[in-house]
């Protein structure tokens, strides 16, 4: 399962992380998966890493290993490899 997310600059400093370690999938029975450096077949990844100067953005797909069938509900994403405390979350439908 792929993601394609864009990640843009807002902040004062350059930007520089791997933003597939701060994004999961989440199912309907609310177990989690963690992203997999994968090659993609369709769009571009961010291949493990991404430096964004101020004001600019990126855009790149983050790739999911999920079992066929599975219900996926949420996407969620935090900077910082993770780490941030602050964490978005957005439901998929």
């Amino acid at each position: 399962m792929g993601i394609e997310v864009t990640l843009a600059n807002r902040g004062q400093v350059v930007y520089d992380d791997s933003p597939d370690n701060g994004a999961k999938l989440i199912d309907a029975q609310g177990r989690q998966y963690n992203s997999r450096l994968h090659q993609v077949s369709e769009g571009q990844s961010f291949g493990g890493s991404a430096t964004i100067s101020v004001g600019d953005r990126r855009k790149g797909m983050i790739v999911f290993e999920v079992p066929e069938g599975t219900e996926l509900a949420k996407f969620q994403f935090a900077l910082n490899s993770g780490f941030a405390d602050q964490k978005g979350e957005w439901l998929l439908r």
